[in-house]
């Protein structure tokens, strides 16, 4: 790469004379393959289930050409802060803050009181470069669906703005010691940040995919790939044969990558690498004199590259808000529209808002940085109104706000409610709320506001409960479960039931079509057909055999040992979250609900194993489709108070009312055989 004094000119760069490295149109090209693979995974186009890598893409691009231009200025001995700072500034938020702002009309006629705080957050994360750590928080089991979530895309803009804030400062640093201290030092944080991104893909996948840390070693490889380049170490001139098939090859693994992964590979981790090396690959031997540097220099290619970033910042929100107003999946001819509508926005916004900020004729280094505080402090407001004023719930209707008032979680769920490989152990868990334990709730997140709407009535017999319950957990005794953990805490939970004699009452409950078929959310009237969440091989059908068999094992462990049981059977689902039926438009013809014909079909699979298992005095079942539905329809609300807090988990009131419909009558025969035990050394207190 040669360095060249030159005014740039080219799409409305800043203006002035300062050094500079050559313009590769290849390097656009690159972009190309990044943001279209990005768009049609988010557009769910068969063919790019691991097109969120271009996401990875970038930032090896970012790392690369970032460092090349700050390794230019401290050749020559002038670099500034200040500039480098102004030039992210102009680059990144006139563009972003522009979409910020259109966005704001459909936020506000479009989300529900509690999507609108959400998005108040988002608005106060964004221009603090902080929405990573936001949408980390938020993520898990009951984030809600990513592809509704208008503003999820800007993590990537913080975790590259975090790292930028720092690196201009550790590379000026090691460059007082020479470039191979730089080398080094930033291949040394890279050996850190790489094992530690593997590690936490399994252990902690979404802290993983979010945070700076174990996405350091991204950008450090595009720093890295910058500085070989540059000084041409490794011996990267020496054969026109070598470079054309290196770069083949890393155009090849970018697109497996693309075609083969897919939301199950553990990411980013060791399988990152393949579109990273890939890309570095290209980088670093592709140029306009080989195929690959040929092809990506084409035209065409080009100009998507350069309005990549803008139709980047469009495309989310537009599916997002899409999504949201559609009462169920939109067909690929929708989105086909929708990503040439991104696209088409990109340019425009690429055209007429990046290109002239880029421009210090436009507007000064001090005006950028004003302006950049004043428009960041006025969404920041703005999302702290949406926030503190609860999604600004005036805009519902009188007897829709009362009905939004009901939508309420159990105020138990963040402390008793576990997840993750570190989860809380059985002997720990929650018991609330008598003074001796005879019941145990066990299931997914399904079963918390069960247990406490549970453990209210048991506590008129001064009778207590332990809350057993894991995020997205199936039964999984005899099988290993895909959520981190799950295996290992069900294991632990039959084994804590069976030393446990005094509770001799347990409510088993899970989400088993979910965990057996899929999401549902969208899919009305139509039925998902993931596989099954079980680490295994096998045809679908046979692994869901499994899951199964796991299931009547749990049970037959727990009869074994004397316990009265109790199985929940499907609670019924919502394609949409609750509150969506507050503010739907008015063409929403829908029932406030869904078919019972829906849940029968939904849970057909579940529905037959049921009736296949040993009902009797020890195995009792209970069925919420006596409380949550009628003859035709299962509801959202009821007598005026919602049944749900999202589009599955029962609200404290839907919880409530399930435990008066079906359990009285269990309750009392269980009462005469437990009132008159004493407190012993088994039991749990």
């Amino acid at each position: 790469m040669r360095i060249v004094r030159a005014r740039l000119r080219r799409s409305g760069n800043v203006s002035g004379t300062y050094l500079a490295v050559e313009y590769r149109r290849e390097i656009d090209g690159l972009r190309a393959l990044a943001i279209v693979p990005v768009v049609m995974f988010h557009a769910g186009f068969p063919g790019f289930s691991g097109g969120f890598v271009g996401v990875d893409v970038f930032f090896v691009i970012s790392g690369f050409l970032i460092t090349s231009i700050l390794l230019s200025h401290l050749e020559e001995g002038r670099l500034s802060i200040a500039e480098f700072y102004e030039r992210r500034a102009r680059r990144i938020l006139p563009a972003l803050f522009f979409v910020l702002l259109v966005c704001m009309v459909p936020a506000w006629f479009l989300l529900s009181p509690g999507e609108l705080a959400s998005y108040g957050e988002s608005l106060v994360a964004v221009p603090l470069f902080l929405s990573n750590f936001q949408f980390w928080l938020d993520s898990g089991y009951f984030a809600p669906v990513s592809e509704e979530v208008p503003l999820l895309h800007t993590w990537s803009l913080a975790v590259e703005e975090q790292y930028y804030l720092l690196f201009p400062l550790l590379l000026a640093a090691l460059w007082t010691r020479g470039r191979v201290i730089v080398l080094i030092g930033l291949v040394g944080i890279a050996l850190i940040s790489l094992p530690l991104s593997q590690w936490g893909s399994h252990a902690a996948p979404n802290a993983t995919f979010f945070l700076l840390p174990t996405r350091l070693w991204e950008l450090l490889l595009g720093a890295v790939g910058a500085l070989v380049h540059r000084y041409q170490w490794g011996g990267l001139t020496a054969s026109r044969g070598a470079m054309e098939v290196v770069s083949v090859a890393g155009l090849v693994a970018l697109g497996f990558a693309i075609v083969a992964f897919d939301k199950s590979t553990p990411f980013p981790g060791f399988a990152a690498l393949v579109p990273t090396l890939g890309t570095l690959a290209i980088l670093l031997f592709a140029d306009r004199h080989t195929l690959v540097g040929g092809v990506l220099g084409r035209r065409e290619l080009v100009g998507i590259g350069l309005i990549s970033y803008s139709a980047y910042l469009w495309h989310q929100p537009m599916f997002a808000f899409a999504r949201i107003h559609a009462a169920h999946d939109l067909s690929h001819s929708v989105f086909a529209v929708l990503a040439v509508g991104a696209f088409g926005l990109g340019f425009l916004s690429w055209r007429f808002v990046e290109r002239p900020f880029r421009d210090r004729r436009f507007l000064s280094r001090s005006q950028i940085f004003g302006a950049s505080v004043l428009v960041s402090a006025l969404f920041i407001v703005l999302g702290s109104i949406a926030v503190i004023g609860k999604g600004l719930d005036f805009r519902l209707s009188d007897e829709s706000r009362v009905r939004y008032a009901t939508i309420e979680h159990s105020p138990e769920r963040e402390t008793c409610h576990t997840k993750g490989v570190d989860y809380l152990a059985p002997e720990d868990a929650c018991v609330y709320f008598g003074d001796v334990s005879d019941w145990a709730v066990v299931g997914d997140s399904h079963m918390v506001e069960f247990a406490h709407a549970l453990a209210l009535e048991l506590e008129r017999e001064n009778s207590g409960l332990v809350h057993l319950t894991f995020s997205g957990c199936p039964p999984a005794l005899d099988f290993e479960a895909t959520t981190p953990g799950c295996s290992e805490w069900t294991r632990d939970v039959v084994s804590f039931l069976e030393r446990s004699p005094n509770l001799t009452n347990v409510v088993l409950g899970y989400r088993h079509s979910r965990h057996l078929f899929g999401e549902n959310r969208g899919k009305y009237p139509e039925l998902p057909n993931a596989r099954p969440r079980l680490k295994a091989d096998g045809e679908p059908e046979a692994l869901r055999e499994v899951y199964w068999r796991s299931f009547q094992h749990m049970i037959e462990r727990l009869l074994a040992n004397d316990k009265q049981v109790y199985v929940v059977m499907p609670i019924p689902e919502l394609t949409v979250d609750v509150s969506d039926y507050l503010i739907a438009p008015d063409g929403l013809t829908k029932i406030p609900g869904e078919t019972r014909e829906y849940y029968l079909r939904r849970n057909e699979y579940v529905l037959t194993k049921f009736a296949l298992l040993p009902w009797g005095d020890n195995l009792r079942r209970i069925d919420p489709t006596a409380s949550l539905c009628d003859d035709l329809n299962c509801f959202a609300f009821r007598e005026g108070k919602a049944m749900y807090f999202d589009n599955h988990h029962l609200s404290l009131t839907g919880a409530d009312r399930l435990v008066e419909s079906e359990f009285a009558s269990f309750l009392s025969d269980a009462d005469e055989s437990q009132i008159e035990r004493e407190s012993g050394p088994g039991h749990i207190r």
